[in-house]
């Protein structure tokens, strides 16, 4: 199946994946249990002596399925047809400043490489290379993130730390917010959760490895206090290579407004 984070379709088969390492008292008893906040939920169900093979679980769950991520941007109408059909490449620093140039007239007199030079070292943007950005929860990529409106953050920062912020508004003068909703592998989407240290690094250190906190937080806490919205989740995937045309399932248009109506 495909794990849509903004919606409760998962938590099901989550649950029946769960069904002998989380047993049928534990869930019973979580509804009544003392629990303030939303981190609490998970605590209340998961105990220390079963946590492994949760971990074990979830992770088997996720790899079987696939997951809903999202990026946003401003794109042209021609950007986003192409988009839909190559996918999304990782960031060239190099290819990206020469298109900066050549695209916007106000800038190719400013992106000196001087310029570049002082924005590279003050916002280590040299960091950004080869990486491609995605999140798992729509409501709060219109709610939260400013480069779907505002257009690429590196294109920003770049400004912003070179010595030119005045020049940003220029940025968003060419194209249109646009939300790419793409359907990830779920080998793939673990991998991109974890784009510094292996999974086993930090299940060691943490017990739980990104992304299955998330998914088992959200179900711990629908179990405990059905139909309460989630809010705030901030959880990112770092991909390293090209996501293929047959990821992207679609562009969407996002209105200022936050309304979004298909591209």
């Amino acid at each position: 199946m495909n794990i849509d984070f903004d919606s409760n379709d998962w938590m099901a088969q989550l649950g029946e994946a769960l069904r002998c390492s989380v047993p049928e008292s534990a869930r019973l008893s979580l509804p009544s249990a003392s629990v303030t906040y939303y981190e609490e939920a998970l605590d209340a169900l998961i105990d220390d002596a079963s946590l492994s093979q949760v971990v074990d679980d979830v992770l088997d769950w996720i790899r079987a399925n696939s997951l809903q991520v999202y990026h946003g941007t401003r794109l042209t109408d021609e950007e986003a047809r192409l988009l839909k059909r190559d996918g999304l490449r990782p960031l060239s620093i190099g290819d990206r400043i020469g298109w900066l140039r050549s695209t916007f007239p106000d800038l190719r007199d400013t992106l000196t490489e001087a310029v570049v030079t002082a924005a590279m070292h003050k916002g280590q943007l040299r960091h950004r290379e080869n990486q491609v950005h995605a999140a798992i929860l729509r409501a709060e990529m219109l709610r939260g993130y400013d480069y779907l409106f505002e257009g690429s953050e590196f294109d920003r920062r770049l400004l912003q730390f070179g010595g030119h912020p005045e020049l940003v508004n220029v940025l968003r003068s060419r194209g249109e917010s646009r939300l790419v909703r793409l359907v990830i592998p779920g080998d793939e989407a673990l991998d991109a959760m974890h784009p510094f240290f292996p999974i086993d690094w930090v299940r060691a250190q943490d017990g739980y490895p990104n992304l299955v906190r998330e998914l088992l937080r959200a179900w711990a806490y629908e179990i405990h206090r059905p139909g309460e919205p989630r809010f705030g989740v901030d959880a990112c995937l770092m991909f390293r290579k090209a996501l293929p045309g047959a990821y992207v399932e679609d562009v969407e248009l996002v209105l200022e407004t936050g309304r979004s109506q298909d591209a």
